[in-house]
C-alpha cells in the first residue's frame, strides 16, 4: 500500500501502487510527462521500518520519437539502480519525461 506521496513544486506526477503479495515488496510506478525535472519526496507514511531497499528501474534520457529497432536494439532501455533509506521517505529526482518504477522492501 502506498501511504501518502507529495512532491515539493505543483508538477504533475502521476503513480500507481501496490503490494506484491509474494514478497511484501511495495511497488510504485511513476510517470512524470514536463519537459524538466523534478524533486519529490516519496513518503511511506505508517510504514514501521526504520530503513526500506529501494530498487529503481528508470526509462528517461531518451527522444520522444526514439524506438528499438535491428540496428539499435536497446537505445530505449532502463537504467537499473538501488539504494537504501535511513526512514521510511526518500526523495527522489524524477528526470524530464520519465517512467519510473521502484521496488521498495
Amino acid at each position: 500500500m502506498l501511504y501518502g506521496f507529495s512532491y515539493d513544486i505543483g508538477l504533475c506526477v502521476v503513480y500507481t501502487a501496490s503490494v506484491e503479495d509474494s514478497t511484501g515488496d511495495i511497488i510504485l510506478k511513476t510517470v512524470y510527462v514536463q519537459d524538466n525535472s523534478v524533486s519529490g519526496e516519496i513518503v511511506l507514511e505508517g510504514l514501521a521500518k526504520e530503513g526500506l531497499s529501494v530498487e529503481v528501474y528508470e526509462m528517461s534520457g531518451h527522444q520522444l520519437e526514439d524506438e528499438n529497432n535491428f540496428e539499435n536494439k536497446e537505445l530505449v532501455s532502463p537504467k537499473q539502480t538501488s539504494f537504501t533509506t535511513v526512514g521510511s521517505s526518500f526523495m527522489y529526482e524524477f528526470p524530464k519525461q520519465s517512467v519510473t518504477i521502484f521496488r521498495i522492501h
